[in-house]
């Protein structure tokens, strides 16, 4: 979350009220399904207090950027760690890009990383590498990161409370969890966007995205957020993502995917054609025709997810810990 200046303290007091009209006690952590504690399986509390905190969280000018990568569709060489650091290449390239747009400085506060004290150690001296040297796109900036990133504990830090929310649910509606639907709107409000105006690679990232990739996740942005174009700031423009294929039906109400799509090379390409016909080219960029993989398949009611490789079930969506049971792993 890019919380401004002057909506730290408001933002603050909003979240202690919300917790009083809920019969809360002061110190209540939010999240989006806590294991524990008063809002634990406390579903009537929870559903009133996740749109009041992104609601909140749109009046006061806050943005969120939230990285999801989908570790099934990984090369088998990149372990656990080497994911974790480009997700956090990959948060501190937008927060850092979203920050310069607005000519703003800001400090990075994360959420403790799990495990010991020796862990979290090893965590920042990762992330201080960012601080100190950039990124291949980014050069280092005393004026906008201001600090090294700093770590915090959720329960004890109100501001990362929502982003655990907009994490969590931007993972489930990249998912095709129905449970996150109504929230949908909302979440899209907050993603920041880039200059160029487009949320897809800057308010959400998912990867693996390059145009190459057979795994490309790029078809996610329009079946999760309706969005038609994905945005390349690097190249002044736009390309047009898939939204429809020779065997895929109409989006449910929900925005997700009825059935399995399957899309060749072939047809992605005929079909940008057909497409270019009817609504022209797009004024910041000419449209392209990569290979995007199928969506997930969900099934109705919100009872199974699966990904195209690896079948993985979740016998409710709305579990505490999606990334886990989706092999998706989320930053934010």
């Amino acid at each position: 979350m890019i919380v401004p200046e002057e909506s730290l303290a408001p933002y603050i007091e909003r979240l202690a009220s919300l917790r009083t009209r809920l019969g809360l006690p002061p110190k209540t952590e939010f999240k989006w399904n806590p294991s524990e504690g008063p809002l634990h399986k406390n579903w009537d509390a929870l559903r009133e207090a996740r749109p009041q905190m992104l609601q909140d969280a749109q009046d006061l000018d806050i943005a969120a950027v939230v990285v999801i990568c989908a570790t099934d569709r990984m090369p088998d060489s990149w372990g656990k760690e080497k994911i974790q650091m480009e997700m956090l290449t990959y948060l501190y390239e937008r927060v850092s890009m979203v920050l310069d747009n607005a000519g703003d400085s800001g400090i990075l506060i994360a959420d403790q990383p799990p495990g010991d004290r020796t862990d979290e150690k090893q965590w920042l001296g990762r992330a201080l590498a960012l601080t100190e040297n950039g990124t291949q796109y980014i050069a280092p900036d005393p004026n906008r990161i201001v600090l090294p990133v700093l770590t915090a504990r959720s329960d004890h830090l109100d501001l990362l409370q929502p982003a655990d929310l907009v994490t969590a649910a931007t993972t489930a509606l990249i998912a095709g969890s129905e449970h996150a639907a109504p929230y949908r709107g909302l979440i899209k409000g907050l993603l920041a966007k880039n200059w160029l105006d487009g949320q897809g690679g800057t308010g959400l990232k998912l990867f693996p995205d390059a145009d190459h990739s057979p795994h490309n996740l790029r078809n996610l942005f329009y079946w999760a957020f309706g969005e038609t174009w994905y945005t390349k700031v690097s190249q002044f423009g736009s390309k047009l993502l898939p939204t429809t294929s020779g065997r895929t039906r109409p989006a449910t109400d929900s925005g997700t995917p009825s059935r399995r799509t399957t899309c060749t090379r072939r047809r992605a390409a005929h079909e940008h054609r057909q497409h270019d016909s009817h609504v022209g080219r797009h004024p910041q960029g000419r449209t392209g025709d990569a290979l995007l993989p199928d969506p997930a398949d969900v099934r109705r009611g919100g009872r199974a997810v699966s990904h195209r490789r690896g079948h993985r079930e979740v016998l409710r969506a709305d579990l505490p810990d999606l990334a886990h049971h989706l092999g998706v792993d989320a930053a934010g």
